[in-house]
């Protein structure tokens, strides 16, 4: 954010434009003939379609970083997949989320800063190692706070989701 609490932007819409191509040329395998209710396959990754004009092989910019022409659609996702996973905002992004969801509602910014320096590094030098991100949210001591009834705070738990609340 700035000085006035706006949130900076951080992606343009050419971004997204060139994000776009670089996810082209991806297709679902689907054999009508191997299944009877036709869904069952979507749970088949998707493969580089084999046809030529599905894919947009020339030069992309994405966030400042260069695909080159002429890469492959799996270059392009593994590198795409690098540069968002490396991305300075993906780290609190998902640490944020993953407490709010598992944990509390409303969690101190040094909580989520721990638990996303374990995106950044699980301690081994992994990057996105969502097994070690899970276990840093769940056994933080801000998450087991609750555990001693002494140490209980107003905002320690989690809002009911709307869907899940019952009355």
């Amino acid at each position: 954010r700035d000085s006035r609490g706006r949130y900076i932007e951080t992606y343009t819409q050419t971004d997204v434009e060139q994000m776009a191509r670089v996810l082209t040329g991806w297709q679902n395998h689907f054999d009508p003939f191997t299944t009877s209710d036709g869904f069952s396959q979507y749970y088949v990754p998707m493969e580089p379609s084999s046809w030529a004009p599905d894919r947009d092989s020339g030069e992309k910019r994405v966030l400042g970083k260069v695909f080159p022409a002429g890469q492959t659609a799996p270059k392009d996702l593994d590198d795409a997949v690098a540069l968002l996973v490396g991305h300075q905002n993906t780290a609190p992004f998902v640490a944020l989320r993953l407490i709010q969801h598992h944990v509390k509602s409303s969690p101190s910014p040094a909580y989520v800063g721990r638990v996303a320096a374990v995106f950044r590094n699980n301690g081994s030098g992994v990057v996105g190692d969502l097994k070690a991100v899970i276990k840093a949210v769940l056994l933080d001591a801000e998450a087991r706070a609750g555990d001693d009834p002494a140490k209980a705070r107003a905002d320690d738990g989690k809002i009911r989701e709307p869907a899940l609340h019952r009355s």
